[in-house]
């Protein structure tokens, strides 16, 4: 009898988690729940901080990665990673790395795939006003290439209905659906439109690799799948086709082969759609679908906007420049607009040919204050670059002249108006 008890005591203890044994939602389906959705979900079941499940996940070294929303939007995979496996141990649960793109993470270049300088967060309005306690959140939102819900086919939105204002992300499940400026009611507003055959094509590879991603699996898919296809795709459009399809898949293969580089999820909905594959041919069959088709081209045969070929060149330079930039570590770092304004191309261009340094630079601009000490440091910047442009710089002196002259004019400290003026000094070089 006392053996019976300890051994049903023994399996109780190998059963037993800290945290509440909650499972992902939709895994194995397009609708997965995203990861974010459910921490907010063991948070809202728990009642603990986010503080205090941030540093049960061993985020507690770098001091911007406390916060737990830090951690699920952090780039860097390996951290990522070894926090989702402390959460499964915590939670008992096997398959919560389901919930990101974890499956495909050594093709595409970031967690989120979004292409845009800074995204909003998404939600469908007649998901918010159907909530109840079996809803969530799912991956899906957190795509922009994604426009309207794959459960209802609306809209989804990115501001309040009421006061327009874009939402920044929380992990309460009652306050995410409140407008955080007016407290509106965020499902008070339904827009639908009549979509395009080809975006309708374009979501509909969004939500296959979503699903892709919900699959449990053992291993993310090799990055040879993807250099694999890459350079098959080279050898049959690269060398014959010109323009800026051609210098796409130029460029994709140049990259694949150097620096074993990944690319963001526009760029592979792209590289499929200039071949007339669909993403789950490319995956399941990497070697045949890169080779000639049987046709030319396809039916529907389009691809998402590229930039001109004239403003390639300069898309890599202003990359190069964003990654020389960062490896001086200059002690401000202005906005990315500033920083390359003077190349005059497309933000979104540079981020799909440097995400990584793209995605690093953003998350460490933000970090450098508040918005208001923000908007000071933006003007003493602009005030620097205009006083080195009105003159030649020679002599220390200069510098230190013009260093007073921007502390005055912005209204800040002489040593912040210092590592302003260092780092205009910097982007002159660069």
């Amino acid at each position: 009898m006392v053996q019976g008890a300890a051994s049903a005591i023994d399996s109780v203890r190998e059963k037993w988690t800290v945290l509440p044994p909650l499972e992902l939602r939709g895994v194995g389906t397009s609708l997965v729940e995203s990861l974010p959705s459910y921490v907010s979900r063991v948070l809202a079941t728990t009642g603990i901080g986010a503080g205090h499940l941030a540093n049960s996940l061993g985020l507690d070294l770098p001091v911007r990665l406390r916060r737990l929303g830090a951690f699920l939007t952090t780039k860097d995979s390996l951290l990522m990673e070894g926090a989702v496996d402390q959460l499964e141990r915590l939670t008992g649960a096997r398959d919560l790395r389901q919930g990101t793109f974890w499956a495909l993470s050594s093709i595409l270049s970031a967690i989120n795939q979004s292409t845009r300088k800074k995204v909003p967060r998404r939600w469908c309005s007649i998901c918010y006003s159907e909530w109840s306690g079996k809803s969530y959140e799912p991956l899906a939102w957190t795509v922009d290439l994604l426009r309207t819900c794959p459960k209802h086919g609306c809209l989804l939105s990115s501001a309040c209905p009421s006061c327009g204002r874009a939402q920044r992300s929380c992990l309460s499940e009652r306050h995410r659906r409140l407008c955080h400026t007016c407290k509106a009611d965020l499902s008070a507003s339904v827009a639908w439109t009549k979509p395009h055959p080809f975006l309708q094509w374009v979501e509909n590879q969004v939500l296959d690799l979503i699903e892709f991603c919900a699959t449990p699996r053992a291993q993310p898919v090799p990055y040879e799948v993807f250099l694999e296809f890459v350079q098959g795709l080279d050898r049959t459009i690269g060398g014959r086709r010109g323009g800026a399809l051609g210098d796409q898949v130029k460029q994709c293969a140049a990259g694949a082969r150097r620096r074993r580089a990944r690319v963001s999820m526009r760029s592979l909905i792209n590289l499929c759609a200039i071949q007339g594959i669909s993403v789950g041919e490319f995956l399941a069959a990497p070697r045949e679908t890169s080779g000639p088709m049987l046709f030319d081209t396809w039916g529907g045969l389009s691809y998402m906007p590229l930039p001109a070929p004239w403003q390639a060149q300069n898309i890599y330079v202003a990359s190069r420049c964003l990654k020389d930039f960062l490896r001086v570590r200059p002690a401000y770092l202005p906005p990315i607009s500033l920083l390359l304004r003077r190349l005059h191309v497309q933000l979104l261009a540079t981020r799909d040919v440097a995400e990584e340094a793209y995605d690093f630079y953003e998350d460490a601009y933000s970090v450098q204050g508040d918005k208001p000490t923000q908007r000071k440091l933006r003007s003493a910047y602009l005030n620097a670059m205009n006083a080195m442009s009105a003159k030649k710089l020679h002599e220390t002196g200069d510098l230190d002249h013009i260093v007073r002259k921007v502390a005055d004019r912005a209204g800040v400290a002489l040593a912040i108006a210092k590592h302003v003026v260092r780092s205009a000094a910097v982007v002159r070089e660069v």
